[in-house]
């Protein structure tokens, strides 16, 4: 990608840049890695919002919580100790070696341009009710423009007071970027603001990108991989039927570890395990947003499952956008040998040309 033309060098990015999952940290590091391609010195904001934090911490934290929940808490991470510490520790070194900080408060230099996104960092739910920081409006946060990248606030359910509040930290945002098209049709009929949709960060990455940081390919076997962030009733009989069919080892990737999570599936991969895991399987099943997406980059046939709600809703954006709506299926009804093949080149065609819509988004910002 040739280098944007840019008169900012010093840029921040406020994001949840140290969840403990997949989607959170490479869509993080894509978009840190797609700006440091331009030239630009890129760090992320240490900003972490307390209750969000909480989610993060390995052990158990009493504030905010009941004590019979703290110590059910503390249970549950004895029956599965060894295993979530695997895993916590993937995903710390990952965010240590990866995500560069730089801390907030009272002596944090004025950023030529701060990054908003992307993720749900405008969901309320999420942050606790409304938190400026996640608008580059917190009390430390200063930057000579504002830009937000495929931000999102999930659900569209604001009340009174968290619509006023949102809609007046937008307007101090000089270039609005949304992940979901609701929200941008939202925001303009609110405001007299403009707004883009934009890619996945993700997405903004070739391959060839994530090629380069995934870790190295322990295994020779063939395989199916199963990836869900929702367990679906059709997951594992539409699994056992296509490997079957294609003689393909099942390989199961949690989201998430707990005790209750059978000892044969894999809870303790790090973000470059992750990248491994799809790039290297023969089929992909799965339930996840981000799951769709690195089969669509890898291009391996997949299928994501349908749940009829609002699950459903990223996936199905982005399949109907590259034109493979038929990949999201609810059963293993007229499963076929014939629908196990799936050929790229459109999909990736119409995807090189969104990307290209987004990375114009950034160049414009940018300028």
């Amino acid at each position: 990608m040739a280098k944007l033309k840019t008169k900012s060098s010093n840029c921040g990015i406020i994001t949840f840049h140290k969840a403990h999952n997949y989607g959170a940290v490479l869509q993080a590091y894509a978009l840190m890695t797609t700006l440091k391609k331009n030239g630009l010195q890129v760090s992320f904001i240490d900003y972490e919002n307390e209750v969000l934090s909480r989610g993060y911490s390995f052990y158990p934290i009493l504030k905010g919580t009941s004590t019979i929940n703290y110590i059910k808490e503390w249970i549950h991470l004895i029956l599965d100790l060894k295993r979530k510490y695997k895993r916590f520790k993937a995903f710390s070194d990952f965010i240590n070696k990866y995500i560069v900080c730089t801390p907030l408060n009272k002596d944090t230099k004025c950023f030529d341009i701060i990054f908003l996104g992307s993720d749900q960092i405008w969901n309320a739910n999420y942050t606790n009710g409304v938190d400026p920081n996640y608008y580059g409006q917190g009390p430390y946060c200063k930057a000579h423009k504002l830009v937000s990248y495929a931000a999102s606030m999930g659900k569209l359910c604001l009340g009174k007071y968290e619509e006023q509040a949102f809609l007046s930290l937008i307007n101090n945002i000089q270039q609005i970027g949304v992940r979901e098209n609701y929200l941008k049709t939202y925001i303009e009929e609110k405001t007299d603001l403009k707004c883009d949709v934009n890619l996945d960060p993700t997405l903004l990455l070739t391959k060839s990108d994530w090629d380069k940081l995934a870790a190295p390919n322990d295994t020779q076997e063939r395989y199916l991989l199963i990836y869900e962030m929702h367990t679906h009733r059709s997951t594992n009989i539409i699994a056992n039927k296509i490997a079957k069919i294609l003689n393909l080892k099942i390989k199961k990737l949690a989201c998430r570890t707990n005790y209750k999570i059978e000892k044969d599936v894999i809870t303790n991969a790090g973000p470059q395990n992750f990248l491994t895991l799809f790039k290297n399987a023969a089929f992909v099943v799965t339930t996840s947003f981000h799951g769709t997406v690195f089969s669509i980059i890898n291009q391996v046939p997949f299928f994501t499952l349908e749940f009829g709600n609002e699950i459903d809703l990223r996936s199905r954006s982005l399949l109907e956008m590259l034109n493979l709506n038929e990949r999201m299926i609810s059963d293993d009804a007229n499963l076929n040998y014939e629908k196990l093949f799936l050929e790229f080149d459109e999909a990736h065609s119409i995807l090189e040309s969104k990307r290209q819509d987004s990375l114009s988004f950034i160049e414009r910002a940018l300028s």
